[in-house]
């Protein structure tokens, strides 16, 4: 390959010009190491940046033509979004296949591939990068640092070069124009339409599902509907026992990820938030009621190793009593939720330990 590219390219002397299209920089590769110094144009870059996709006069003109020009707003909800320099970019796989069904407005682009690169994100979960995408999942924006050099195995060694790739791959896009410091490349990221959260609301879901033969997601949802702390212990427990490893239990911080991920299925009810100040210190994880019939939810998480695992209830308590000390219950009051439920977890390697206090 690397004789192909650079024969094909750099030392073609037919060849008037030449163009590799990809979602990484092709000069950063080994396997290009032949084929070196091209002029590159990122999705920041304002050069070239109406050719990624459909542009807002394109896709108005192409409504028209199909006599459809009612079907903007939907169109813009479901493919636009895209910022590319300084370029609205609707997506063009999808606007076509949209006038091609007659205009039924579904996720084309999430078919065309097994969007290996959310699962993998997944299978790396971390407090933090879990925490960024239930903010992005829930229409909020986030501020990460960008490396515009990043290559597919080096995708998840931290924050910086997932989201930078999952900006890449079109799985994000920026919120205005990054900044450029002497330090790095800063940018408000955001999802950039409903075709997108389709993709990561289902892709998270079956990747939970996958973890656990049975429906764990529907128990885990009935537990917290019903604030049955014994129904949840035993939910929480059946899936560790079938998902992970006996050296992953070791730290809270990896529970968390694992419990955040888990009620993500519960985004459409409620917001979800992770590790925000309230009251007198941080809760662990909030869960607001997008309708105030439901109850708030607090959760207060504690871990122990193996050989203390007689401690959970103990710990439990004193998680669930952290609630309150702590005044946790502060910004849920303050946002006009009444009925709020505490949760007290503890974990040790797979087993957990539950206990609920309700305030109404």
């Amino acid at each position: 390959m690397r004789n192909f590219l650079s024969g094909g390219l750099k030392d073609n002397t037919d060849l008037a010009f030449g163009v590799l299209t990809g979602i990484m920089r092709a000069s950063k590769e080994n396997l290009f190491s032949g084929l070196n110094n091209p002029m590159v144009n990122t999705v920041l870059d304002d050069k070239y940046s109406e050719y990624f996709g459909f542009t807002e006069d394109e896709v108005r003109e192409m409504a028209s033509y199909y006599d459809k020009p009612e079907a903007m707003d939907e169109l813009r909800f479901w493919y636009d979004g895209y910022h590319f320099g300084n370029t609205e970019i609707y997506n063009p796989w999808s606007v076509t296949n949209y006038f091609a069904s007659g205009g039924q407005a579904k996720p084309y682009w999430a078919n065309t591939s097994d969007n290996e690169i959310i699962r993998e994100i997944l299978t790396g979960l971390t407090p933090e990068i879990a925490d960024d995408l239930a903010k992005v999942m829930q229409g909020e924006e986030l501020h990460a640092s960008l490396d515009m050099e990043v290559v597919y195995p080096r995708m998840t060694d931290g924050n910086d070069t997932i989201f930078s790739f999952l900006l890449l791959a079109g799985y994000l896009s920026p919120a205005g124009k990054p900044e450029e410091t002497e330090i790095g490349t800063f940018a408000s990221l955001r999802l950039p339409n409903v075709e997108i959260k389709r993709i990561y609301n289902t892709e998270t879901l079956s990747w939970i599902r996958t973890q656990q033969p049975g429906n764990i997601i529907s128990e885990i949802e009935k537990a917290v509907y019903l604030s049955d702390a014994r129904r949840l212990q035993e939910a929480l427990r059946k899936y560790m026992i079938t998902s992970i490893s006996f050296y992953d239990g070791a730290a809270e911080g990896f529970y968390h990820g694992m419990v955040l991920g888990l009620v993500a299925s519960l985004s459409s009810k409620y917001y979800i938030r992770s590790n925000r100040e309230s009251g007198e210190g941080r809760f662990a994880l909030q869960l607001e009621p997008k309708d105030k019939i439901l109850p708030g939810i607090l959760m207060e998480f504690k871990a122990v190793s193996i050989s203390e695992k007689d401690k959970l209830p103990e710990l439990a308590e004193e998680a669930l009593a952290q609630t309150v000390d702590k005044n946790y219950q502060r910004d849920l009051e303050d946002r006009g939720v009444s009925n709020i439920v505490r949760y007290g977890i503890a974990f040790s390697g797979k087993n957990a330990e539950v206990r609920i206090a309700s305030k109404q």
